[in-house]
């Protein structure tokens, strides 16, 4: 049984960084009588409003809710999240409220959002680049570094999107073309392996988590509606941006390896990438109690920006109950490993990757050995390469759906938020011959369908423990041919 523990305030960012979390602003969760309790000591007191964001069924048959409450104020306020969580904490501690869980609203973001801050990795004069004591165990290399890495970081590297194709066919071709189609196999020459046959993920419900377009920018795409896309918007609307399409894409390459899944599109984050761990929890609750009992895969293109580490009690919950019931959650380990690391230096999976009997997925490149830039996680799948790679503009680019391009198709920059979507479609087929075997759905079922997965992996090259070999898990999928999930 957890407590309430006061936050630690952040150290100040640069104004132009953008916010690590919403000020004024913490989330309580646990058994529904004890939030309520809470914040009916708390609401008396001047200022403070509760806002519902979800209400589940644990397992146990107990009631879980997960509420903010924050001080609103007509100008920018200073930041009183400290404050508020002391508040929290002595008033849990005074009505004997020991199960609740509190923390700041953070930032939730799917691209770093320290690059080119001095004292970010790239604008770092003491990093691996720059630093002439980048020694092992030197004061400034990598493991004691007090600059290195100041914040957990995002899950894709987004730094450019360039139209895919001149007319619809060519960009459609292209899509069912492209390298990372061939490299897990689930196409050959531009077609899905016949092999496969109608092994194609029927019965599974995917939900995504991430950026949304508009419904008129999704009813405008060239080549008509998509029937196998459910988009949820938030009211408000979160903001629009450059990268609203990011959603669409990663929901694209999930809809190619798992053509038959109910994919869910869950707007949490607005066009600049940047939301909020309030909306997640708010989403992720509706998709449990949207689900009930069943098959499901959870694919988390995102990472926690939180001040404390990426500590995240609410949204650890909500994945715990998914869990519980036999979904399957995949999420993306993180962006801020470097080339030719050793592999002690490799980065660990951020947070939400990180927690237990979640699938941290990272990415791969052409020759099955780690990204450049890609955390560790418990299995890979392609996710582009910027270090050195062929294609446009040097880059070893993604391809999928778009709203911004004429053709309804972009190439997105590289990041293990691609990769995670090619091992949630994988895990979708697995999930759906399990289901259709008569497995159960209960909570070993991630585990069983995470080992079908590592059973048709192909290990990293080079031997362990060396540069760029080892970060990968089990290794990278494979969903058709003679060593696939399937063993066809």
């Amino acid at each position: 049984m957890s407590t309430l523990r006061p936050t630690v305030a952040p150290t100040p960012t640069p104004s132009a960084a953008p916010p690590r979390r919403r000020l004024n602003q913490a989330i309580v969760s646990g058994p529904l009588d004890q939030v309520d309790q809470l914040a009916r000591a708390v609401t008396p007191m001047p200022g403070y409003t509760v806002e519902p964001l979800a209400l589940y069924q644990s397992g146990r048959g107990e009631v879980k809710a997960v509420k903010v409450l924050y001080q609103p104020a007509t100008t920018e306020p200073p930041d009183c999240t400290d404050q508020l969580n002391r508040t929290l904490l002595n008033t849990a501690i005074r009505n004997n409220l020991t199960a609740i869980r509190t923390e700041p609203n953070c930032t939730t973001s799917t691209r770093p959002a320290w690059q080119g801050h001095p004292y970010s990795w790239e604008g770092n004069p003491y990093s691996w680049e720059g630093n002439p004591f980048t020694g092992d165990g030197g004061a400034y290399a990598w493991e004691g570094n007090p600059y290195a890495q100041p914040q957990p970081q995002a899950a894709a590297k987004v730094a450019h999107v360039v139209p895919a194709g001149a007319s619809v066919a060519a960009a459609q071709a292209l899509f069912a073309a492209q390298d990372a189609f061939a490299r897990i196999q689930v196409a050959e020459n531009g077609k899905r392996i016949a092999a496969l046959g109608e092994k194609l993920g029927q019965g599974v419900r995917v939900a995504i988590f991430d950026t949304c377009p508009s419904a008129q920018g999704l009813g405008a795409l060239p080549a008509g509606p998509l029937p196998w896309l459910h988009p949820h918007w938030n009211a408000p609307l979160l903001p629009a941006g450059e990268f609203s399409d990011h959603g669409l894409f990663i929901a694209s390459l999930i809809n190619f390896v798992a053509p038959s899944a109910d994919i869910h599109l869950y707007q949490v984050l607005g066009g600049d990438v940047f939301g909020d761990t309030a909306t997640l929890v708010k989403a992720m609750g509706d998709f449990l109690n949207d689900t009930a009992t069943s098959p499901a895969v959870i694919s988390l293109s995102l990472g926690s920006m939180c001040c404390d580490g990426g500590a995240m009690p609410a949204v650890e919950g909500l994945i715990w109950e998914a869990q519980r019931r036999g979904m399957v959650i995949c999420a993306a380990s993180g962006n801020n490993g470097r080339r030719a690391m050793k592999a002690a230096t490799i980065p660990p999976a951020q947070m939400p990757a990180a927690l237990r009997n979640v699938i941290a997925v990272a990415a791969a490149n052409r020759q099955d050995i780690r990204a450049s830039y890609s955390h560790r996680g418990d299995i890979a799948a392609p996710g582009g390469e910027t270090a050195g790679a062929a294609g446009p503009n040097g880059f070893d680019d993604i391809i999928g759906l778009g709203t911004v391009s004429p053709s309804g198709y972009i190439r997105m920059d590289c990041g293990t938020s691609f990769a995670t979507p090619l091992v949630a479609g994988a895990a979708a087929l697995v999930l759906a011959d399990l289901v259709g075997r008569g497995a159960s759905l209960d909570s070993g079922m991630w585990r069983r369908v995470y080992d079908r997965l590592a059973l048709g992996a192909v290990p990293p090259a080079g031997e362990p423990d060396t540069l760029n070999t080892t970060g990968l898990g089990a290794g990278v999928i494979r969903i058709g041919g003679r060593n696939s999930i399937y063993g066809c």
